[in-house]
């Protein structure tokens, strides 16, 4: 029994998270050792309506089980199912929408980051699901995303960079070097935005230029 038990223990952490279905291992184990007594019992003494009474229990114990199999047949389902189950949190959007990425689903993916975004996640996955919005090609929702990082974090240099990626896709010159400029000073030494402060200061003193002209 011993030897049994050991794999679904949880001495030892399979993973550096905790996943809280492992936590229910040792319980259902002792309720499966629990019934397998109290049946061997009943069938000692009422046999065939124990019998019925187990059998039905089994079937039942194997339908779930595969009904729940169905699950885990993807990631993506996992956390579908996780959604339809009533936990609609920000970590359960996140891994949702990273699975409609890894599947090649990237408006879907924006979907669920965007919905992650609205579940108020602490700065760090906030950061990682503006990361995200970017990498799917939704730079508008990243920028949209880096409000309140920068309400909280008015110096984050990837927020800044976003923004002014974004301003400048908007055609919003002077929105977009405020921004570089501030992405600037916080990496001196980015070489890459430094030259996409040049130019643009450069075109701004060109147009100054043409505008003061008779």
């Amino acid at each position: 029994m011993v030897v049994t038990w050991l794999p679904c223990s949880n001495l030892v952490p399979l993973t550096p998270f905790f996943v809280a279905e492992r936590y229910l291992y040792v319980p259902s184990f002792g309720l499966c050792l629990l019934f397998g007594l109290a049946a061997s019992e009943a069938l000692r003494r009422w046999y065939r309506p124990a019998l019925a009474v187990v059998a039905l229990v089994l079937l039942l114990a194997a339908g779930r089980t595969w009904t729940r199999s169905a699950d885990w047949a993807s990631e993506r389902a996992l956390w579908e199912s996780a959604v339809a189950a009533g936990q609609d949190t920000w970590r359960v959007r996140l891994d949702l929408g990273n699975a409609h990425a890894f599947e090649g689903r990237p408006s879907r993916a924006v979907e669920q980051f965007r919905l992650a975004l609205r579940r108020h996640p602490p700065l760090d996955a906030r950061r990682t699901l503006v990361r995200n919005l970017v990498l799917a090609g939704a730079l508008g929702a990243a920028d949209e995303g880096c409000g309140p990082l920068l309400a909280k974090l008015p110096e984050d240099f990837d927020c800044h960079l976003i923004g002014g990626e974004a301003a400048l896709a908007r055609g919003e010159r002077e929105a977009a070097l405020r921004h570089y400029r501030r992405a600037l000073a916080v990496r001196p030494g980015d070489g890459e935005v430094r030259e996409k402060v040049r130019r643009l200061e450069g075109s701004a003193n060109r147009r100054r230029a043409a505008t003061a002209a008779p």
